[in-house]
């Protein structure tokens, strides 16, 4: 076990730090970048008109600083965040669901295809999922009972967590709901409960409950009922709680308030996942990450793997409650009701498989639950749901199946062979299937700068483009970013793009994230109309098309006398001057005559 310990850290990031600089950075990641390089004061002026909080490009901002701005050392940053999730999912496993099923979740969050993307990426989601992983693990410990007196520390680190999560991604809230969902639950089953007489209970911590062993009791420890009329633990709790996470909220709600105009103008993601469908694709996400496509064999696979965790995770723990409430029901506070009955509550050690508490399972239940189940309900308002959000329950995710495949025993190595199986086929694309490529601005660039020639010019449609492409191209063509107005005017583009067509031989037109600025495509087919299309070429999901201006002087027209279909009548042609240079467009102009109807649209 530690050397197993000792490698999970390793493989961790060996499989994030490989070949981070194999893939050309996208669109958003040049975003990143773009205002990074700016001034604090500049970023925070430039998150607020973002639809992101500022903390992420504050790190990366001193990142570079140290590391540098290659595509490595930018994405490096992600990476550590990446290998530090790993280390505290382990912990928190640990805790909550004892050492084995700890290491088959750190295992496959190691090897986590969903986790590794993001942890290879300059943004900040896996920045996000580490604050929400952290604050959850202090949470754990403050409220698990296993602490006879939590340091003093532990609440001001838990808000200080919140804080970072919060001001890493506004989705970043939701786990901070789920903790209190989780409390106030907590809360109240413990008024629910019968107050109990005193119970001796042996120390450890059980899968199905928590206890509170004396500090001198090194075999066994006692709970003693509160007396009447005092306050429980669980009040004192949540009034703890309430403070923190306040404060964590009163420290957030300033950048709310600067930051209103870009939340309410929030953008809906592409599509909307609802219902059922929602739910299945992320937990497709979970198994496969996004370098795999759901087909029957793919979708199967993810559902066996799903399937195995929730149903032995769900009766390990039915099975080791050895206490139930006393109406039938379960708890999260078994050993009040033990007390209630007059027993003694035997929990395993912490070094048996399969440990764990009972409260802090039903937090994992809500860490994975709340986020997605927000995502699905704010969902009918407005489609907010993305893999890169539904990473930040990936957590809980990999600790509950973590949990259920430690529960099989000689069992176990099976369906963790097949999770990872699955995870291996996943990176095999990410790492060798250029179909799963993040878009290619570095090999557009490229094409650029070998293809150029003296009168030409790069058009960047949509004007964003403007914060990556330049950390790419080199070749010295002028880069103009159109339409430069938004909603878009037909009038002013048609102009510009004149005098443009004018002006300059050939046209380089970049485009991408053009539903916001020309969502009918106006730049385009104002070239295609006007211009002649010579290439038209995607990179990832970058598109690159070119265009050559006609002549300015109109060439003469060879005489053709040529009568096509019956109808169509061909008079005359013309060609661009003679020789064409290796790479040039050779322009033909024909000029026809219809002689009769045509039967249908035609196309030459």
């Amino acid at each position: 076990m530690p050397i197993a310990y000792g490698l999970l850290p390793l493989a961790a990031y060996l499989l994030r730090a490989g070949r981070l600089d194999y893939q050309s950075l996208w669109y958003d990641e040049g975003s990143s970048l773009y205002l990074s390089r700016q001034s604090l004061a500049a970023i925070t002026q430039g998150a607020a008109a973002d639809i992101h909080p500022p903390l992420y490009y504050y790190f990366l901002h001193f990142w570079m600083a140290v590391a540098g701005s290659s595509e490595y050392a930018v994405r490096s940053l992600s990476a550590a965040a990446g290998v530090l999730t790993v280390a505290v999912l382990f912990a928190l496993g640990r805790r909550v669901c004892g050492a084995r099923a700890a290491l088959v979740a750190a295992v496959c969050g190691a090897a986590s295809p969903l986790a590794i993307y993001y942890s290879q990426e300059t943004r900040m989601y896996a920045q996000v999922t580490l604050f929400g992983l952290l604050g959850t693990y202090v949470l754990v410990r403050l409220t698990d009972g296993r602490l006879p007196k939590p340091s003093p520390w532990l609440w001001p680190a838990y808000s200080v967590a919140m804080v970072a999560c919060l001001y890493s991604q506004y989705i970043g809230a939701l786990v901070l709901a789920a903790h209190g969902l989780y409390m106030m639950l907590r809360a109240v089953v413990s008024h629910v409960l019968p107050r109990s007489p005193a119970v001796h209970v042996r120390r450890g911590e059980g899968l199905m409950g928590s206890m509170e062993p004396s500090p001198a009791g090194a075999g066994e420890g006692r709970v003693r009922a509160p007396a009447a009329g005092a306050a429980r633990p669980s009040d004192s709790l949540l009034g703890h709680f309430v403070l923190t996470a306040g404060a964590a909220t009163a420290v957030y709600l300033p950048w709310l308030y600067v930051a209103r105009g870009s939340l309410l103008g929030w953008p809906s993601t592409d599509a909307f996942h609802a219902g059922a469908q929602l739910f299945a694709d992320a937990a497709f996400r979970y198994v496969f990450g996004l370098s795999a496509v759901a087909t029957p064999v793919t979708a199967a696979v993810a559902g066996v793997v799903v399937a195995v965790g929730a149903v032995t995770c769900s009766l390990a723990w039915r099975g080791r409650r050895g206490v139930r409430a006393a109406r039938g029901g379960g708890s999260l506070r078994p050993s009040a009701v033990a007390a209630a009955e007059g027993r003694t509550l035997t929990l395993p050690s912490p070094a048996a498989a399969g440990e764990g508490s009972l409260a802090g399972a039903w937090l994992l239940v809500l860490y994975l639950v709340v986020p997605l189940g927000a995502m699905f309900l704010l969902g009918y308002r407005k489609p907010i749901y993305n893999a890169k959000f539904a990473l930040i329950a990936l957590p809980p995710f990999l600790i509950l199946l973590g949990a259920g495949i430690g529960s099989l025993k000689r069992l176990w190595p099976a369906p963790l062979a097949l999770t990872l199986a699955a995870a291996g086929y996943a990176l095999y694309n990410y790492y060798a299937n250029p179909a799963f490529a993040r878009d290619n601005y570095r090999g557009l660039a490229q094409y650029i700068q070998a293809s150029q020639r003296p009168g030409d010019a790069i058009l960047l449609d949509a004007p964003g483009q403007e914060q990556i492409f330049p950390d790419y191209y080199r070749g010295g063509l002028p880069e103009i970013g159109l339409p430069t107005d938004r909603p878009l005017n037909p009038d002013a583009t048609a102009q510009q793009l004149a005098k443009l067509s004018q002006h300059y031989q050939r046209l380089w037109l970049v485009l991408y994230g053009t539903n916001g600025s020309d969502p009918g495509g106006y730049v385009e087919r104002w070239l295609a109309g006007h211009d002649y299309e010579v290439l038209n070429q995607w990179f990832g999901n970058v598109r690159l098309a070119a265009f050559a201006a006609p002549p300015a002087q109109p060439q003469a027209l060879r005489p053709i006398d040529a009568t096509i279909g019956g109808f169509a009548h061909l008079i005359g042609c013309s060609l661009t001057p003679q020789p064409v240079a290796s790479g040039d467009v050779l322009q033909l102009a024909l000029k026809w005559q219809a002689s009769a109807p045509a039967p249908a649209d035609l196309k030459v």
